[in-house]
């Protein structure tokens, strides 16, 4: 027997260790000339904000001047921390506005829903901008529902807009009787179209480069409907071309504490399906209250665009609180999963300073331990890294990895895209908060 370990210690608990690296704020040598061209129509201002604060990453999506306050609503797929990106929008206003602007407003949008606003005196924010401490005490931040009419600039957007990605992916399978570790090399290709604001594509396409999943021989045994446990078939027989993901979304804000979203298409691996998601998050408060239903059916285990012959509907009343002081996020779910089986899952994370997010979790349903099979009852762990970590750029992308010891099919849920709870994180005084010494970076 050989044993060998080791271990890395990286600063991830307190702030991003790398944020020293990372881009400084844009400032402009030539702001006095600048504020003369805007200060001449709000026209100038509005085409010169598109312009400006594009360089920091930030897509105007609308704007408008009410008497002394100029108010530009934005979109970005660049930083984790809404606070960073209001600091960075506000400083790019700061530089160019003429003086009769005495107040900045600061909106973000994504999935053409309202996340929060951000607005301060223009006189206090030069005179603590470089003091975020005091600064934050000035800084007024409130819900904010989107609408498109209520802006007096409206520049033209061009849809589609179709967004790419491209990357290796490692797929694995650790531990069991037939070995230790089976792996597939892939090359993954993600895109988003968006057909407007609210209604997008989301697709994610794999091809196989190398594995050794040919060695996989384990059949499932159990007496559950196989929603997970056919797992041996859907590795073995996606190598090659697979589509993991072809989602259809429709996002809407109601209020500005009601959000929905409706989706249909190729769900994950394993289902397709349409259903939809309703989420009650209040602004300044650190619960939320969400319900998702979806009518399902399972894939063929090649991943192309085939079904077998199972389907179901399966729904849950999500509960999601945060503890302030912790940041730690328990959620509970309750309801029917993918075998039929009813129960709760309990969820547990908490999220660092550094964007790190780790957490577990168990499930207990109606079925008999006798029924669920060897390990008596779901539950596993995971976590979720941030990649601006390893880089001197910033981004909003992270990479995870989980492990559930094991594979059954009991206590399943449906892996759907952009569940409404993340769609919405920014939408929450907290959140903001929480990270607002970013708001001088």
């Amino acid at each position: 027997t050989i044993n060998f370990g080791f271990s890395y210690a990286l600063e991830l608990g307190s702030r991003n260790p790398l944020n020293l690296k990372k881009a400084k704020k844009v400032e402009f040598e030539n702001s006095d000339i600048i504020r003369r061209i805007t200060s001449r129509s709000d026209d100038n201002l509005n085409k010169a904000s598109i312009l400006y604060l594009k360089q920091e990453g930030l897509s105007l999506q609308k704007s408008s001047i009410d008497d002394d306050q100029y108010h530009v609503v934005l979109s970005h797929a660049k930083y984790r921390s809404p606070a960073l990106a209001s600091g960075r929008a506000i400083s790019v206003i700061d530089q160019i506005a003429p003086e009769k602007i005495k107040e900045i407003k600061v909106s973000e949008v994504n999935a053409g829903m309202g996340m929060y606003s951000a607005k301060i005196s223009r006189d206090i924010y030069k005179r603590y901008k470089d003091n975020p401490e005091v600064l934050s005490k000035y800084l007024v931040t409130e819900p904010f529902v989107y609408k498109e009419k209520d802006h007096q600039f409206n520049p033209e957007t061009v849809y589609p807009a179709i967004f790419n990605n491209m990357g290796p992916e490692l797929v694995s399978q650790i531990g069991g009787p037939d070995g230790f570790f089976f792996g597939d090399l892939k090359w993954n290709a993600d895109s988003e179209i968006l057909f407007s604001r609210k209604f997008t594509l989301v697709s994610s396409l794999t091809y196989s480069l190398y594995d050794n999943m040919g060695d996989l021989k384990l059949a499932s045994d159990s007496v559950l409907p196989h929603v997970r446990t056919d797992i041996v078939q859907y590795l073995k027989q996606s190598r090659g071309l697979a589509v993991k993901r072809m989602q259809f979304n429709y996002y809407n804000q109601l209020s500005k504490s009601f959000f929905m979203k409706l989706s249909g298409g190729i769900f994950e691996s394993m289902f397709s399906g349409y259903g939809g998601e309703f989420l009650y998050r209040p602004y300044d408060k650190n619960y939320g209250v969400g319900a998702e239903i979806w009518e399902v059916f399972q894939r063929d285990y090649n991943q192309m665009f085939d079904l077998i012959d199972y389907k179901t509907v399966t729904g849950h009343i999500n509960l999601y609180y945060r503890e302030p002081r912790s940041n730690i996020l328990f959620i509970l779910k309750g309801g029917k999963y993918l075998a039929k089986d009813s129960g709760i899952t309990f969820d547990f994370s908490r999220t660092f300073r550094s964007g790190l997010r780790m957490g577990a979790f168990f499930s207990l349903t109606d079925i008999s331990e006798e029924e669920f099979g060897e390990g008596s009852f779901d539950k596993g762990f995971y976590f979720w890294l941030p990649v601006e970590l390893f880089s001197n750029r910033y981004f909003k992308r992270t990479f995870g990895w989980g492990l559930r010891p094991i594979t059954r099919d009991g206590a399943q849920t449906l892996n759907y895209g952009y569940p409404l709870w993340g769609v919405t994180d920014n939408s929450n005084s907290h959140i903001f908060r929480q990270r607002i010494y970013d708001f001088n970076n």
